[in-house]
Parts: C-alpha cells; sequence; structure tokens
C-alpha cells in the first residue's frame, strides 16, 4: 500500500507542477465561454441557425432544471475522455519507452495500473476544484455588480445541490469504469496503429452516451431506460436525468450497477494490465485476452 501511494504521490505532482496543466486548466474556462459567445452570436446572426432551432423539438420549453442536467452530462463525458485520454498516453509512453519493465519490479502491475487511473482522478479533480473556484468567484463578482437582479436563493435551490452532488458521484464511478479500459488500451499493444484502434473504440462509446444524454433530457422511454443503467452509457445518461426527470432513488441504483461494474472492470483490467504490460512487438489475439482473464 505505501508503494502504491508513493506512486499515486510522484504522479500527481508530476503533472500539477507542469506547465501544461495549469495552461489548460486556466484557459479551459475561457475557450468554454468564447465557445459559448460564438454559438450565442452565430445563432442570432445565422438564419440557417434560427431555423434549425425552431425546427428542433421542445426547444424553447427546455426547463432550467433540465438545461442543467443537460450541461451536467455533457461536461461529465468531457471531462471522461480528457482524463482517459492522458491514462491511456501515460500507460502506451512507458510501455513504449520501457520504463514500465523497471517499475513492475517493484510493484505490481495491478498495483501501478490502480495508481495511473488514481492519480489522473486526482489531477481532474484538482482542475475541477480550481474550475469551481472561477466559479465562485464569478457569482460573487456578480452579486457585487448587480446585487438586485441576482436570485441567490437559485443557488441554494436543492436540486442544485443535488446537481452537484450526483455529477460528482457519477464522474467518479464513471471514471473509474472507464480510466480501467483506458489503461488497457494502451498497455494492450505497443503497435500504434493497434492502440489508435482501441482508443477509438472507447472515443466512440463515449460519444455515443453524449449524444444519448442530449436525447434523454426530456424522453423517458425504453431506450432512455435502458441507457440509464447501463453502465457504458450511464455517467450521462443517468446524471442528465437524475438531475432533471427521475426521483433520485432511481439515481442511486444505477449508481449501485456503476459502482458494481467499475469494480469488476478494473479487476480484470488489472489481470489484463499486468500480463500485457510488459509484451512488446507482439499482435494479441482475443484469446491472448482470454486467457490474460484467466490468470491470477
Amino acid at each position: 500500500m505505501h508503494k502504491l501511494w508513493t506512486i499515486i504521490s510522484a504522479e500527481y505532482r508530476l503533472e500539477v507542477r507542469s506547465k501544461s496543466f495549469w495552461l489548460t486548466t486556466l484557459l479551459f474556462p475561457v475557450f468554454i465561454i468564447g465557445l459559448g459567445g460564438l454559438v450565442a452570436y452565430l445563432s442570432a446572426e445565422s438564419d440557417a441557425m434560427k431555423a434549425a432551432g425552431e425546427m428542433a423539438p421542445h426547444a424553447n420549453e427546455m426547463t432550467g432544471i433540465q438545461a442543467l442536467g443537460m450541461m451536467g452530462g455533457m461536461f461529465l463525458t468531457l471531462f471522461v475522455i480528457m482524463y482517459g485520454s492522458m491514462i491511456f498516453n501515460k500507460v502506451k509512453a512507458e510501455k513504449t519507452n520501457r520504463i514500465v519493465e523497471v517499475l513492475v519490479s517493484c510493484v505490481s502491475g495491478r498495483s501501478l495500473m490502480f495508481a495511473k487511473v488514481i492519480s489522473v482522478a486526482f489531477v481532474g479533480l484538482t482542475q475541477i476544484f480550481v474550475w469551481s473556484l472561477f466559479i465562485v468567484g464569478g457569482v460573487i463578482a456578480l452579486l457585487l455588480l448587480a446585487p438586485g437582479d441576482f436570485d441567490m436563493a437559485a443557488i441554494w435551490d436543492i436540486r442544485v445541490l443535488k446537481a452537484l452532488l450526483f455529477s460528482l458521484l457519477f464522474f467518479a464511478g464513471g471514471f473509474s469504469f472507464y480510466g480501467a479500459l483506458f489503461a488497457v488500451a494502451g498497455a494492450l499493444t505497443d503497435r500504434n496503429n493497434e492502440n489508435q484502434g482501441y482508443l477509438s473504440i472507447l472515443m466512440m462509446l463515449l460519444m455515443v452516451s453524449f449524444y444519448l444524454g442530449m436525447f434523454a433530457v426530456d424522453n423517458t422511454g425504453a431506450l432512455a431506460t435502458f441507457c440509464f443503467y447501463l453502465p457504458f452509457t450511464s455517467p450521462t445518461v443517468a446524471t442528465v436525468q437524475t438531475i432533471s426527470a427521475v426521483p433520485w432513488y432511481y439515481g442511486m441504483l444505477s449508481l449501485i450497477i456503476l459502482y458494481a461494474s467499475a469494480a469488476v472492470t478494473l479487476i480484470f483490467a488489472g489481470k489484463v494490465y499486468t500480463s500485457a504490460i510488459l509484451l512488446n512487438g507482439k499482435k494479441l489475439s482475443p484469446r491472448d485476452i482470454i486467457v490474460f482473464l484467466k490468470a491470477k
């Protein structure tokens, strides 16, 4: 356990001390605000975008809490893609430059994979915390500049607090589930074309989850219900619907399924990671992966 936390601490410090970390952390809110302003400007100036908005079903009937749910699900998926890709690149780099051969002589492959997932999760939470400070600062500035036009009760609305809580819980579960898969994708082979193929599959799954989350904002049909409990899509769909459409206890059931699936995925991914991380120049077959899963 001591070795595990030593690796986690070293990985975390390496990331948060880098210039790219703080550049991304500081520029991301600016990018999002700028993108929102650009979309608003184009929507106001473009007849085509106005027509598309008018054709969208229920476009003008979306409530504030539905919009909050949709944004929560969208940003959660975006974060999983960002930090999952970070895990993939770190594992791939260590496998390619053979540093991992030294690391596994000191700690087990499974512990090494857990350290990657946990350290990147801490990096992600650190960025989210910094962004939260920006949001709080923006709210305070808004109160100081226009105290009479801002409703403080909206901030402490129980639905807003529920949105924050469920977003964090689904982020932790979804990141654990997908983080293990990204680590395995980076460890399976050192062939770039195969690595990118595995990464593309995970990206497509997350993009499908992203669009299903948008679909589930005001749709509670059979497809949305199925995706609500499916671990591959629940981090987005369940976040959206728990915030905006369904009772909280349905969200808790989805969380239980997601965390149980994440635990099973971490166990089996640890077996594959441990067996595959030291293999270089070998083209793995599905049979090889099955053998890895059967390993102790």
